[in-house]
């Protein structure tokens, strides 16, 4: 009996730890449950998400391949173009430039970098350029790019002699009224005016003034056909 009792109670110890050991488990089932029912809500929306995202996503693939095509046409393009651009970027560039002189051609290497040669084959880029210089600079590669590819687009040059000397201004001027398409200039009432307007007035379509108020805490800018000296007569 003394036998049967101490297994009995061994017996029963093992149980009540099995049975804390299942009611640990059990909240743990639970816990997980839990976890899974908020998994389930949390892949329910993101299902629907998915869904409302598809046709953006079909379209994002299509762009990525575009994309791709249009990196692989440039790699084949830009090497036949580079010879192109570079011939219609001395020619830009020696039309603006008063200092004809110094620039014997625009040289475009296979990285695409731009070097402006003398007659002894120096970078004139390697110099400090005048903000008047990097601007022809600027406009020659501008005006490369539009006649090498043949397609025509307007053209917007806001203050475009404000950083230009005497020399470069006129040379600047009738290169840009040389364009087959639209050119627009914002020049303020010191730039294009005077022997500047008078030497592209053929080539100017219309002409506008704008006028700049002040309505309280606000300022406004409207257009009207006139211009500066125009103005100025009338007063």
């Amino acid at each position: 009996m003394d036998s049967k009792r101490e297994r009995l109670s061994h017996l029963n110890g093992e149980i009540q730890a099995l049975d804390q050991e299942i009611g640990a488990l059990k909240r743990e089932m639970s816990a997980l449950e839990s976890q899974i029912n908020q998994k389930n809500t949390d892949l329910t929306k993101l299902a629907g998400q998915w869904d409302q995202a598809k046709p953006s996503v079909r379209r994002a693939m299509r762009a990525l391949k575009v994309a791709s095509m249009v990196d692989e046409i440039v790699a084949k393009a830009v090497p036949s173009q580079i010879e192109a651009i570079a011939a219609a970027m001395t020619k830009a560039h020696r039309s603006m430039a008063h200092k004809k002189d110094l620039v014997e051609r625009i040289a475009i290497d296979e990285n695409c970098d731009v070097k402006l040669l003398n007659t002894d084959g120096m970078d004139l880029r390697g110099y400090d350029l005048s903000a008047g210089e990097k601007q022809i600079f600027t406009q020659a590669l501008i005006s490369a790019v539009s006649s090498v590819s043949g397609r025509g687009f307007p053209m917007v040059v806001d203050t475009p002699l404000g950083r230009l000397d005497i020399e470069h201004r006129k040379g600047v001027l009738n290169h840009l009224v040389q364009r087959e398409h639209q050119v627009i200039l914002l020049s303020t009432n010191t730039e294009v005016v005077g022997e500047y307007l008078r030497e592209i007035e053929p080539h100017v379509q219309k002409k506008y003034l704008v006028n700049f108020e002040r309505v309280g805490d606000i300022g406004q800018s409207t257009a009207r056909p006139g211009y500066f000296e125009e103005a100025g007569a009338r007063v």
